[in-house]
Parts: C-alpha cells; sequence; structure tokens
C-alpha cells in the first residue's frame, strides 16, 4: 500500500512540473466564445481550440521540426505569421497580421480549417495574449 502512494505523490507531482513547464504564447478568441491558443516547452508545441475555461475540443502536440510555421521577415508596415498543424485530412493553421509601425501594434488574427487541403472553415478572432512570433524557433 505505501509504494501505491509513493508512486501516486511521485506521478502526480510529475504530473504538476509538465503543467508549469508549458508557456502560454499566443492566444486569440472567437466570437463564439472559443480560444484558440499555443502553447510550447522546449520544441514542443501544443495546440488548443475549444470553449474558454472549458476541456479543449481539440488538443494537438507536435515538435517544431513538424509544423509549418512562416515568420514573415519585417518589412513595410505589416507583420504576417503563420503555424499549420496536420491531423490526418484535417489542418488547423492560424494566422496572424501584425501593424508593427503602429502605436498600439495591432493585429488580427484567423483560424482557416482545412479538410484535404480545401478551406472548409474560416474563423476570426481576436488577440487576447501573445503574438505568432513569440514561438522561439530553435536553429539546430
Amino acid at each position: 500500500m505505501n509504494k501505491l502512494i509513493y508512486f501516486l505523490i511521485f506521478f502526480s507531482g510529475r504530473l504538476t512540473i509538465n503543467v508549469y513547464a508549458q508557456e502560454m504564447v499566443f492566444e486569440c478568441l472567437t466570437s463564439k466564445n472559443k480560444a484558440v491558443s499555443l502553447y510550447q516547452d522546449g520544441d514542443d508545441i501544443t495546440y488548443k481550440f475549444g470553449k474558454t475555461n472549458s476541456k479543449p475540443d481539440i488538443i494537438i502536440k507536435r515538435k517544431l521540426q513538424k509544423l509549418n510555421i512562416k515568420q514573415e521577415i519585417p518589412v513595410g508596415s505589416g507583420l504576417d505569421s503563420s503555424i499549420e498543424f496536420k491531423n490526418g485530412t484535417y489542418s488547423y493553421t492560424i494566422n496572424e497580421s501584425l501593424n508593427r509601425v503602429s502605436e498600439d501594434h495591432e493585429s488580427t488574427a484567423w483560424l482557416d480549417v482545412k479538410k484535404n487541403e480545401n478551406i472548409i472553415n474560416s474563423i476570426d478572432c481576436n488577440v487576447n495574449n501573445g503574438s505568432l512570433t513569440d514561438i522561439k524557433i530553435s536553429h539546430k
């Protein structure tokens, strides 16, 4: 019995450590109170989509090397970025356009949902936290 208790304490401590290691790098909210969020833990990026303050509808975790990430070189007033998560025949691309010359650095964001490379839904969202440019891409 004591070994079981020690195992449970050790295991629950490991879960706590993993939760706190993830850093939210981006979140935007849709008009239907759903959150599109990205978390980074080293080379792992986790995409979550779902109602705020609820269990997410979708969670996809991928290595940076497996993602299609575009971070445009800053030229002119805009800075466009995107990150695509593939999951079977579906893909979820988060897009952000940042006005880098304005005082408030406003940004617009949207989620494109594709099936077999065809966009089946495009959802606008308001950036609530961070930016896609906050994703740390390691160059090994």
